[in-house]
């Protein structure tokens, strides 16, 4: 009998490479960048809740320019507040509408992709119609409408109100992205074999359609968020978002551009935030970018080779 050797792979090594290199080769370089900004980020929001939270509702001295000495970094506005103060509490906002907006746009994207994709017939070419008429229309305009409606005096019901309006208004994209990707998947071959061995449209939903759906939904949040980000900034900027002590970045801005004149570090502050914060978010997009192009690249594993 013939000597058979098996050529085996060489063992991985177990010298990992530096935390940055290895963010960098599994992520992409943009979108490394991307992630330790955001990080950064809600570190000085997290930082802002436990630590300046108490100064955000303080009264000192109006008009005082930024000092180190002074211990106000960032200086005073023309009402006296602390500017870092207010700053880190309106990053925490933003971030947290920013969150809520995205996981309501997640949620209803993908239950009208996935029914209007499962509905065959009449009902589903118009679910699939409804949502490519509204996505042709100004939706900034019915979100002003609703926020107007439902505007109450509480600053965090309102918080609420505008992160479910700016989430329905980007859950149109995804429900598209949704619904082309569950109707790729329905003519696959397992879920004819699930349909065969017996399995009811939910179990065919909440089996195989969801979990194959979460990657590209995901992706397609990332892609997103800034969009829903600067959607809440504008709608905060206008008003319709809550008030300080506790108003995002957007009324933030509107505050700093009303004291111009007297207080140019009010404005300065709060958009430079803001532009971090979307610049880490358009990076971050990069991630499902780059693993799609992995996706396309990649291969099929190498097979052992037996001579």
């Amino acid at each position: 009998m013939s000597e058979q050797l098996i050529e085996r792979a060489p063992a991985p090594s177990h010298e990992s490479p530096a935390p940055v290199w290895a963010l960098r080769r599994r992520l992409g370089g943009a979108a490394a960048i991307g992630v330790c900004l955001l990080v950064l980020l809600i570190g000085l929001a997290l930082l802002g809740l436990l630590w300046f939270a108490p100064r955000q509702s303080e009264v000192f001295a109006i008009n005082l320019p930024p000092s180190l000495a002074g211990g106000h970094w960032f200086g005073t506005d023309a009402t006296g507040g602390d500017v870092l103060a207010l700053l880190l509490g309106g990053l925490g906002v933003t971030l947290l509408v920013g969150a809520s907006a995205s996981l309501v746009a997640l949620t209803l994207g993908l239950m009208w992709g996935v029914l209007a994709s499962y509905a065959a017939g009449a009902v589903g070419a118009a679910m699939t119609r409804f949502v490519e008429a509204l996505v042709a229309m100004p939706l900034l305009f019915f979100s002003i409408g609703f926020l107007l409606v439902v505007r109450s005096g509480d600053p965090l019901a309102n918080l609420l109100f505008l992160g479910l309006a700016v989430g329905v208004s980007e859950s149109l994209v995804l429900a598209r992205l949704a619904h082309g990707r569950a109707a790729s998947l329905l003519r696959r071959p397992f879920v004819d074999a699930a349909r065969a061995a017996g399995a009811s449209p939910g179990q065919i939903i909440a089996r195989h359609l969801a979990p194959n759906l979460i990657g590209p939904m995901l992706r397609g949040v990332t892609l997103a968020a800034p969009a829903i980000v600067l959607s809440e900034s504008l709608l905060s900027f206008i008003g319709l978002g809550a008030a300080a002590p506790i108003a995002s970045l957007g009324r933030l801005i509107a505050d700093g551009a009303a004291q111009m004149q007297s207080t140019p570090w009010a404005l300065i502050a709060p958009a430079s935030a803001l532009f971090v914060l979307l610049l880490a978010l358009r990076f971050l997009s990069d991630v499902g970018a780059h693993s799609e192009r992995r996706t396309r690249i990649a291969g099929p594993p190498a097979s052992t080779d037996i001579k």
